[in-house]
């Protein structure tokens, strides 16, 4: 049989060939320029993604000894065929639910106007968006193209997945059936349906959220401020972790938390020199909005609330801000008595924000979805013994996934769903930071 580098420099001519037939096929079938566009865009950025797995497999086959045939040998071809069928879904999808909001924003950013424009609506009067200034500079993009931010967004979770899975598998002796498994994990429907097909801008903002985390791994104080600087600039949620990733066993990191204060708020200075005081219209939009979906607080005020019988108006979304600042208190307490790693701190904080939150939207879900999986991959060998948090990692995300399927074939009109989801999820989440607490040892001695 020919060497593992031949057979891959064969599959590359025939996935062009493939790839050549899948764009001839776009045009045959839809001959809107702008899907053209989209579709050659897709077939350049998975071309892209099988010269990178190439050059991946051929220099850590010359790290392995002769005759090894484990299963991270083969599992780039059934990568490549996974994030190419990514990409062309999100083509296909084209532009629905949130994302078709997203355009609106981005063309009013173009035109000049104000991204936090106010409106009426089911809130009442808000901005349209809870997003930070950063989102804006995505306009540009949006002009070459109306899904090239969706395509990007894609790509960026088609390569972290990929990155997680050859990280994995590479080197280990992995079983089929352990690789079958992680395959699932990554290319779960949450991201088809979060990522491909609604095209939600969250795995920018898990992204930031893995490299702050890595960056502290690393004793980095800059990298790691940056990165929180720009995901809470993209999106607020990010903050959440500065107070986490700040601790230096049990001590405060001054450094860290001074450079990112100061690159967030050079960056709502500037959008303020832009747009104005309207820049912090999102941050009392997301504080003030009604209770929703996967959020306890909304199960709290619903039909099937055990509150609805002693109490008329069972409403305790006015709770939620005290609750979820005490839920962060102790977390973080915990986490300066126990001194844990940077990621599963980073896991419990995110974990913590949105089980205690009103905010019940699942894109929020993909932050704590990205920086588990980046845990999971830095700590391989500790954790894959912890059956406890496995179940519950599986339980939780799992129940995310099956809510995602259901969500998307009932649509947002069910009250029925969002009445009941809302209790398993904070049911399962508090499963998963029990299981997280559990899996730390008692005290670190060593600063990270």
């Amino acid at each position: 049989m020919a060497p593992y580098h031949r057979r891959v420099d064969i599959l590359i001519p025939l996935y062009l060939a493939l790839a050549a037939a899948w764009a001839s096929a776009t045009l045959w079938l839809a001959p809107d320029l702008s899907l053209i566009d989209a579709g050659l865009m897709a077939w350049a950025l998975s071309l892209a993604l099988a010269l990178t797995l190439r050059r991946w497999d051929r220099r850590t086959a010359a790290r392995r000894p002769p005759g090894d045939r484990s299963p991270g040998r083969f599992s780039s071809n059934s990568l490549l065929l996974v994030a190419t069928a990514f990409l062309a879904v999100t083509v296909l999808a084209g532009a629905v639910h949130d994302y078709a909001l997203y355009l609106r924003f981005w063309a009013v950013v173009r035109m000049g106007g104000d991204p936090w424009f106010v409106e009426h609506g089911y809130w009442g009067a808000y901005p349209p968006n809870a997003y930070g200034p950063l989102f804006n500079a995505l306009a540009p993009l949006a002009a070459v193209n109306p899904l090239a931010p969706k395509l990007l967004f894609a790509a960026a979770y088609g390569a972290a997945a990929v990155a997680l899975l050859k990280h994995l598998a590479d080197g280990r002796r992995t079983s089929p059936l352990a690789v079958a498994g992680l395959m699932a994990w990554a290319w779960g429907p949450y991201a088809w349906v979060e990522v491909a097909i609604r095209g939600h801008f969250d795995v920018l903002v898990g992204l930031a959220a893995i490299a702050a985390v890595h960056a502290r791994r690393k004793d980095r104080d800059l990298p790691c401020a940056v990165a929180l600087a720009a995901g809470t600039l993209l999106k607020f949620f990010p903050i959440v972790l500065l107070p986490f990733l700040a601790l230096d066993r049990g001590r405060l990191r001054v450094r860290l938390l001074a450079t990112s204060a100061g690159l967030i708020a050079l960056g709502l200075g500037l959008s303020w020199l832009v747009w104005g005081p309207s820049t912090f219209r999102p941050l009392g939009f997301a504080a003030g909005r009604s209770s929703s979906y996967l959020s306890i607080f909304r199960f709290l005020r619903g039909r099937y609330s055990p509150l609805r019988g002693p109490l008329p108006d069972p409403d305790l979304d006015r709770l939620a801000g005290p609750a979820l600042a005490l839920g962060l208190l102790g977390a973080w307490v915990w986490c300066r008595a126990r001194h844990p790693e940077p990621e599963s701190a980073a896991v419990l904080a995110a974990l913590t924000t949105l089980l205690l939150s009103q905010n019940g939207l699942p894109q929020y879900q993909m932050v704590p979805l990205m920086l588990a999986s980046y845990w999971v991959a830095q700590d391989w060998s500790r954790l894959r013994r912890r059956a406890a948090l496995a179940a519950a990692l599986l339980g939780y995300f799992g129940w995310i996934s099956a809510f995602e399927v259901a969500y998307l074939l009932i649509g947002d009109g069910s009250t029925w769903l969002e009445d009941v989801v809302g209790l398993p999820t904070f049911a399962l989440g508090c499963v998963l930071a029990a299981a997280v607490v559990r899996s730390e040892p008692a005290v670190r001695l060593t600063p990270r």
